[in-house]
């Protein structure tokens, strides 16, 4: 398995700037990318709105506060 790594070091290390931009910014590594922005967006959404969105289910104060 150490070979690949190394063939995999030198096969990038011939590869001209535009061969190496477009290896980076390859499809998998773009949805990945906008993956993780949509992750972080839903987390801090989720603690924007979750005490109006948990009383509107009609949970009282007490049970809408962390316990720690």
């Amino acid at each position: 398995m150490k070979g690949f790594f190394f063939y995999q070091n030198l096969k990038m290390q011939e590869l001209s700037l535009s061969s190496k931009l477009k290896y980076i910014f390859s499809i998998p590594v773009i949805i990945s990318a906008l993956g993780y922005f949509v992750d972080i967006y839903d987390l801090l959404l989720f603690g924007i709105v979750r005490i109006p969105s948990l009383k509107a289910l009609g949970l009282n104060r007490t049970q809408t506060e962390p316990l720690f």
